[in-house]
Formats: C-alpha cells, structure tokens, sequence
C-alpha cells in the first residue's frame, strides 16, 4: 500500500534537524523531477555520495582539413570549435583538445578560448607569450608535432558555451595545423587530422 503526503514545507518539531526515512531506507528523486538547492545552502555528505562525477554529455569536433596562420594575434583555428549547454550551474567541463601542428617559426601558441576568455593563460612576464600550451615547434620540413592538454573548466552556466583552439605567431613565422610545413606531394609527407572534445561533469 502506498500513503501519499502532499505538504508545502516541513519544520522540524524541535531543533534544526529534519530525518526522512531510517536507517537502510532508500529516498527516491522520481525521474522528471529536480532536487533544487537554493544559492547559499549547503550539502554535507557523512556518507558515501554517488552521482557526483559522472560524465553527463560529450562533444567532439574533428577538424580533418588543414589551417595556416601568420598572424601575431590571436586567431581562431576553423573547424576546432565546440558548444555544450550544462545542465547545472555546479557542473564541470573537461576539455581535451589535440592539434597535430608544425611551425616554419618558435615562440607560438595556442590557447583554449570559452566565449571570448582565454582559459589557463599564465600573467605576462616581459614580453614573453602567454598561451594555454605551445604550438607545434619548428621542426623538419616533413614533421608535424602532436600537442594537447587536459583542463577542467568551471563555466558556472546553464546556457551554451562555446570553447575554441586559438593561435597566436609570436615570431614572424607562420603556424600549421594538419600538416607538416613542406606539404610536398609525395609519399614522405602526410596530412592528419585534429580534434577538442568537451564533456560534462556532474558537480
């Protein structure tokens, strides 16, 4: 038999301490319904909590075709953009970007952009360049160098966020995604493909 109780707000008779259920109880959160913590109240947890950390959603964009910059700014990579809209506020994002690049030039960079905020970007010391990780550096004519990252965003929203792979020529070179700088057509040079992948985590 199932008791159904319909009220607006429970108080505790005496103290500050409300109890559901016993010990051994399971208290279910039906699915469809949401269990809202208002801003400035806590959550302590003297038990085990699960949930927390799980990947919610993925987004991947695989850029297969290949981009050049030469540009002493910084410079949005076509086709490494990713948008996630989080579920909640709390939750996390982690950002796996990994560019396959060469460089006719060193001193490059490439940065983790959210919504116009370069992410993990270090102060400016001098006049040196502040990126979120380097650039492929210069290498042979027919060498392409793999570069990535791990970083764990906090957008703190509930609305779309777009991340994007920048790049930055600090040197008067020019900076090579996909491809090696040579790019003769022979056997001994390739073309390869880059990617940033997104995914949420539960907070």
């Amino acid at each position: 038999m199932t008791s159904e109780i319909r009220v607006n707000k429970v108080i505790p008779g005496s103290g500050t301490t409300v109890t559901l259920g016993a010990s051994g109880d399971t208290i279910t959160v039906p699915s469809g319904a949401t269990l809202a913590v208002a801003s400035g109240a806590t959550i302590s947890n003297a038990g085990t909590a699960t949930g927390f950390g799980k990947v919610l959603q993925v987004v991947q964009a695989v850029k297969s075709d290949t981009f050049s910059s030469s540009a002493a700014s910084w410079t949005d990579v076509t086709g490494l953009s990713v948008s996630i809209t989080p579920a909640s506020t709390s939750n996390k994002v982690l950002i796996i970007p990994s560019i396959q690049s060469s460089s006719s030039g060193g001193g490059n960079a490439f940065a983790i952009d959210r919504d116009g905020t370069r992410l993990a970007v270090p102060a400016t010391v001098g006049n040196r360049l502040s990126g979120t990780f380097p650039a492929g550096l210069q290498l042979g004519s027919a060498e392409i160098a793999t570069t990535s990252l791990v970083y764990l965003d906090s957008p703190s929203s509930t609305s779309s966020v777009t991340y994007k792979i920048q790049v930055y020529c600090n040197s008067g070179g020019t900076q090579y995604v996909n491809l090696s700088q040579g790019d003769a057509d022979t056997g001994n040079y390739i073309r390869v493909s880059s990617s940033i992948t997104v995914m949420e985590i539960a907070g």
